[in-house]
């Protein structure tokens, strides 16, 4: 306790020795720059979005306000699914580190619970947390698209 009452003093002490100003004045200067800061803040947030606004209403009117699912691809997408399945079943330790996120454990996971029919597998087994899948899987479709 009396070390800290001791910082406290030294602390109290050099902040009246070297404050550049009264403590009204440095008072008065920050509400102002934060008062600037908070203006600036929210011009910003008023032009993101009125360019929002701008881009929806550029937007086809489809006539229908409510959300709709988009529409589901009626190419077969097994090929792609296969080729990415064999890609996971394949990939080296090293190349599945060189993903963010993909460590030296998760990577020993990924390979100790091989094969896999579809990359998906990694969620539904809780291999991967759901964000270091979608990084996995832009490595893959990369992949895909160089064998291609």
């Amino acid at each position: 306790m009396k070390r800290f009452l001791t910082g406290v003093g030294i602390g109290v002490g050099l902040g009246l020795l070297f404050a550049p100003e009264t403590g009204e004045r440095s008072r008065s200067k920050l509400r102002q720059y934060f008062s600037q800061w908070a203006d600036y803040l929210r011009n910003s947030g008023s032009q993101v979005a009125g360019n929002l606004r701008e881009e929806s209403d550029a937007l086809p009117d489809t006539g229908d306000r409510e959300w709709t699912q988009p529409q589901q691809r009626t190419e077969p997408r097994t090929h792609s699914l296969s080729h990415a399945a064999q890609v996971l079943n394949t990939i080296s330790r090293e190349e599945l580190m060189n993903v963010d996120g993909i460590g030296p454990v998760l990577a020993d996971k990924i390979i100790s619970n091989r094969p896999y029919s579809s990359p998906q597998e990694l969620l539904e087994r809780r291999i991967l947390p759901q964000n270091t899948f979608a990084e996995l899987q832009r490595v893959l479709l990369r992949q895909d698209r160089l064998s291609a």
